[in-house]
């Protein structure tokens, strides 16, 4: 092949090709096309194929027979057909992880990066051989791969912290749970990243030292460009590798971008980071619910006393109002005294007030915590073996490679349940 084409391989290939209980929908316009992926498929007996028109798919869409399918093969003239699709498949929340296989005519190098900047999984030729296609599949299978080796969803998890009010300590939070969880990320071979959506009052660059801020005013300006190089660009790298998109130099209004760009931007996150941490504005906007939708989990971060306790029964007031009070969220009562004269207010009671569990209470390790703000240097890489970096390792292990265990644990954890109190 001439280095004006290419073909995305990778070590998938390798592994065991059992591909029992997928579901594969293709959309093939031309009969080389077909002929190449089902000579291909009729080999594998546990594959549910279903090959549509591209009249058909336009009128079923992605889920034709009500279910999602695992891979989508479809046949595209050329990179602006591939583009117009990929765009269309994408800005469905639903469809962020299926896995997206296109074929096209002689692809060139450039074709290929733009498509997959957009979304796409793999670029091959309109009449792929065995190698390219086992290749896909294996991919798309090791992606979902469950405990028991059967297929499942792939372990995107999006974990979102709101203030139940100002200086609740939700960004400091935040901060050290993205440098945890990049940890964890790395470890698989994956990333982590961190969004300070406050784009008014947002210092998370400066708990971590950042050198620079995200330049917004390009994504303003020309929000059509967005694609994962432009938001690579605009995030900042902090310790570790972590990439950050950090609040703006100067305050910007919280509607200054659109929220189908925020959409967007979470979606391209969600499939390029295997965890996507949002730090929220204390403000409503127009987005928060968009976020909040696309959450596997939602902490309210609140300090145990009145007043704040009072702030964060009217944001869940609110979300309820909003048809939002059946997200995945629960609260972490933050700088709570373990014990002696500052704690008056019992988790029980708090439960009872807020109407939400109570995840986990965060130790007040004030010199810690202030000691780290001041050097710009997160709390849990500055002392690991704190009472609040262990606390904060508890609250993430049931959704991350993380543990407390000398053992390491498996990948698991249920997902949260609003009103419970397993979470």
């Amino acid at each position: 092949m001439s280095d004006d084409n290419v073909v995305v391989l990778d070590s998938a290939i390798e592994q065991t090709l059992n591909f029992d209980g997928l579901r594969l929908l293709a959309v093939l316009r031309s009969k080389e096309a077909e002929t190449s992926v089902t000579k291909y498929l009729s080999e594998f007996d546990g594959v549910d194929f279903k090959n549509l028109t591209l009249e058909e798919f336009e009128q079923q869409g992605i889920t034709s027979d009500g279910d999602m399918p695992d891979i989508l093969i479809m046949e595209v003239k050329d990179e602006a057909d591939g583009a117009s699709w990929i765009k269309a498949i994408r800005a469905e929340e639903e469809n962020e992880l299926v896995h997206i296989c296109l074929l096209m005519k002689s692809p060139t190098k450039t074709a290929t990066v733009n498509l997959l900047r957009l979304g796409a999984d793999d670029i091959l030729s309109l009449t792929p051989n065995d190698i390219e296609l086992s290749s896909s599949l294996a991919r798309s299978v090791s992606h979902r791969a469950g405990s028991d080796g059967r297929l499942a969803q792939k372990p995107v998890r999006t974990i979102v912290f709101i203030h139940a009010s100002g200086g609740a300590g939700a960004t400091t939070l935040a901060v050290n749970s993205a440098i945890k969880m990049h940890r964890a990320a790395k470890v698989h071979g994956g990333k982590a990243c961190l969004l300070d959506l406050d784009m008014q009052f947002g210092d998370a660059d400066l708990q971590l030292d950042l050198p620079m801020r995200s330049n917004l005013i390009d994504l303003i300006k020309s929000p059509d460009r967005l694609d994962f190089r432009m938001l690579e660009n605009l995030m900042v790298e902090g310790p570790e590798g972590l990439r950050v998109l950090t609040a703006p130099e100067e305050p910007l209004p919280m509607e200054a971008i659109s929220k189908k760009t925020i959409e967007h931007i979470i979606s391209l996150a969600r499939r390029h980071y295997r965890y996507v941490i949002i730090d929220m504005p204390i403000s409503l906007t127009s987005w928060t619910d968009s976020i909040l939708r696309r959450a596997d989990r939602i902490f309210l971060v609140t300090q145990v006393n009145v007043v704040a306790l009072r702030s964060a029964r009217r944001l869940i007031d609110t979300l309820h109002q909003e048809n939002l009070g059946e997200m995945p969220i629960s609260g972490i009562a933050n700088r709570y005294p373990s014990r002696g004269p500052g704690r008056k207010i019992t988790i029980s009671e708090v439960e009872k007030a807020l109407r939400i569990p109570i995840k986990k209470q965060i130790p007040n390790d004030y010199s810690l915590l202030i000691n780290s703000l001041d050097q710009g240097l997160p709390a849990s890489m500055k002392q690991e073996k704190t009472k609040y970096t262990k606390t904060l390792d508890n609250l993430l292990e049931s959704f991350t490679e993380i543990s407390t265990d000398k053992k390491a644990k498996k990948f698991g954890g249920s997902f949260l349940n609003f009103g419970g109190s397993n979470v």
